[in-house]
């Protein structure tokens, strides 16, 4: 099966507000296709948990901001990246 990395931006919510805060993460995913790792995001429940003060902290799906087929040929070969404006990655928060 072939074989995807994606890089995906999870915003970071507070007690019910939301912060300028990213978790930006590189994932692994078999798939048949890049619907397929898409769709494997999309349906991911959002991920939450109480912090030491007692609030819920949830980490809410921003952006996919890509999806690209894993097959590197060299030790050191890009695997996933992308070019953003900051104005491009403000928007996220």
């Amino acid at each position: 099966m072939p074989q995807y990395l994606a890089i995906v931006a999870y915003r970071c919510i507070i007690a019910g507000s939301r912060r300028r805060r990213l978790d930006i993460q590189v994932q692994w995913y078999d798939a048949p296709d890049e619907s397929a790792v898409r769709a494997s995001i999309a349906d991911e429940p959002i991920q939450s948990y109480e912090n030491s003060d007692g609030e819920i902290v949830s980490w809410e799906r921003s952006e996919v901001l890509a999806v690209e087929p894993f097959s590197p040929k060299h030790s050191g070969d890009e695997v996933v990246g992308f070019i953003a404006s900051i104005r491009e990655l403000k928007g996220l928060v």
